[in-house]
C-alpha cells in the first residue's frame, strides 16, 4: 500500500511537467515558446479559412481541420545583401546565413502535408502570423523526403528577400552547399509564375545540391538590381 501511494505521490508531482512537453512529432531543439504560440494559433487560423477558399490553403473539401496538427518546423535563415556582396568563396554557407526569429510549422493532416503556420516574435511574445504558403511546403516536404532525419539530415530553409527565392542547405553533406526551391507553379513570395534553379535531370528532385559560389554568383546581380529599382 505504501509503493501505491508513493507512486501515486510522484505521478502526480510529475503531472504539471507532462502537461507542457513539446508535441511528440516536433524536434527538441525547438523553443517551448515557439511551439506553444503555434498550438495556440492553429485552429484560430484554420477556423478563419472561407469555405470556398479550403483548397486554396492546401486542404481537401470534406476534410476535418479540427485533426490537423504541427509537423517538425524549419527555423527560417536569411542571407542579407551585405552578406551577398561581402561574399568570399572560401566562405561556408554559416558564415553568411543568419537567424530570423521566424518558424515555418508544416500543418499536417492525416499523415499528409498541407500547408504553412508561421510563428514568429512579435515584440516580447511569440506569436502565430499568417497561414498558407502551399507551394513552398511542397517542396518542403520533397526536400525532407530526399533528406530524411531518420538518415541524420537537417535541412535548413533559407531565404533571399530581396531576390524572392527561397533555398535550401543540408550541412551535414558539407558546408558549401546551397540549392534553390523550385516552384512548379507560383513562388510563395509573389504571384508571378517564375521558376528559379533547375531540376536535376539525373535523380530525384533536390537529389543534386548546388555549390554554394555558383548560387551567390547568380543572386549578386538579381539583389543588387531589385535594390535599384526601390531607391
Amino acid at each position: 500500500m505504501q509503493k501505491i501511494l508513493h507512486a501515486f505521490w510522484i505521478l502526480l508531482f510529475l503531472i504539471p511537467f507532462l502537461t507542457i512537453l513539446p508535441n511528440k512529432g516536433i524536434a527538441q531543439d525547438v523553443p517551448l515558446e515557439v511551439i506553444q504560440a503555434a498550438e495556440k494559433g492553429l485552429q484560430p487560423f484554420l477556423r478563419k479559412i472561407p469555405k470556398r477558399l479550403i483548397e486554396e490553403y492546401g486542404f481537401d473539401k470534406g476534410d476535418y481541420l479540427e485533426e490537423a496538427y504541427l509537423g517538425r518546423p524549419f527555423n527560417l535563415y536569411k542571407i542579407t545583401p551585405d552578406a551577398l556582396s561581402n561574399y568570399r568563396t572560401e566562405d561556408t554557407i554559416d558564415s553568411i546565413i543568419s537567424e530570423t526569429s521566424h518558424w515555418y510549422f508544416p500543418i499536417m493532416l492525416n499523415n499528409s502535408t498541407k500547408t504553412i503556420l508561421v510563428v514568429a516574435k512579435v515584440g516580447d511574445n511569440w506569436k502565430a502570423i499568417t497561414l498558407g504558403y502551399v507551394p513552398l511546403v511542397r517542396e518542403l516536404a520533397e526536400i525532407r523526403q530526399q533528406w530524411p532525419k531518420s538518415k541524420g539530415y537537417n535541412p535548413r530553409l533559407v531565404v533571399v528577400l530581396q531576390a524572392k527565392e527561397y533555398l535550401f542547405t543540408v550541412p551535414e553533406m558539407d558546408a558549401y552547399n546551397l540549392t534553390p526551391i523550385v516552384f512548379k507553379h507560383k513562388t510563395a513570395l509573389d504571384n508571378q509564375q517564375k521558376k528559379y534553379g533547375e531540376h536535376s535531370e539525373d535523380g530525384p528532385k533536390y537529389s543534386t545540391l548546388k555549390k554554394l559560389p555558383s548560387v551567390i554568383e547568380r543572386l549578386r546581380p538579381i539583389v543588387e538590381q531589385n535594390i535599384k529599382k526601390t531607391q
